[in-house]
């Protein structure tokens, strides 16, 4: 069986793509709301910097042994890029590219922004963590739908 390599991406890496990758892990149960504390205790959750904009990161792997990696983008679309490259360097071509910026709410946005981009995360983090939850539930229906369209 051939292995999937599952990427979901956003502007920075930092958020919804983070809860998402973790949930498709398993990392994060769907089923219910997480804590602050758990949401911050996630690795890459509101600690990306501009160094790994544009780099993949394994966040883990799901129930069937697929990669789940997480991608700040920096509003780039990577999938054809990533594409090319794979089908050039003549690997598999099994990659699910997953934007998650549709679900990015204003709390999420000036959170980000305020933390990562100004460096205040005293001041961002609070609206990262609200927005966060607010997206929850959006982000957990992405990641069901994805699951059941790569089946």
């Amino acid at each position: 069986m051939v292995k999937i390599k599952f990427v979901y991406f956003d502007y920075g890496g930092s958020h919804s793509s983070v809860i998402a990758a973790h949930i498709h892990a398993g990392n994060l149960k769907g089923s219910r709301m997480p804590s602050s504390s758990e949401l911050m205790e996630l690795p890459f959750f509101d600690k990306t910097t501009p160094d790994n904009l544009g780099r993949l990161y394994l966040v883990g792997r799901d129930e069937k042994g697929n990669e789940i990696y997480i991608l700040g983008s920096q509003n780039s679309n990577f999938e054809p890029v990533l594409r090319s490259l794979a089908a050039l360097l003549e690997l598999d071509k099994d990659f699910v590219f997953v934007c998650t910026m549709p679900y990015v709410n204003p709390l999420l946005r000036l959170g980000g922004f305020l933390s990562r981009r100004l460096s205040l995360p005293l001041v961002g983090r609070p609206l990262v963590i609200l927005g966060a939850k607010w997206a929850f539930p959006h982000l957990r229906h992405l990641v069901e739908k994805v699951k059941i369209q790569t089946l």
